[in-house]
């Protein structure tokens, strides 16, 4: 069973490819090899860091259930899994 890219992984990757793109090609020759180091990897991690931040998050447990009835857990456990606290409470239709 495939699962989905989290848009927070996604959104941080694409961040992290455009932010070090642009870095490289604003500072490249333009500043000291230290300084462009320093700039290339704060502003990287700083912007990656930031769109994983920022990013909304989507619980996706579907999976979760279904893995769980097909294995033959009973349904009492299995209710009792999706309606814990740390799960959203859509999740659980049956």
């Amino acid at each position: 069973m495939a699962l989905q890219v989290q848009s927070k992984v996604k959104s941080s990757t694409w961040a992290a490819i455009l932010s070090t793109a642009v870095a490289h090609y604003v500072f490249h020759d333009a500043v000291p090899f230290w300084a462009q180091l320093v700039i290339d990897t704060g502003v990287t991690g700083a912007v990656t860091f930031a769109a994983g931040y920022y990013t909304k998050h989507k619980a996706q447990f579907e999976w979760l259930e279904k893995v769980l009835r097909e294995t033959g857990v009973s349904d009492f456990v299995v209710d009792e899994v999706l309606n814990s606290a740390s799960l959203p409470k859509k999740v659980n239709s049956k």
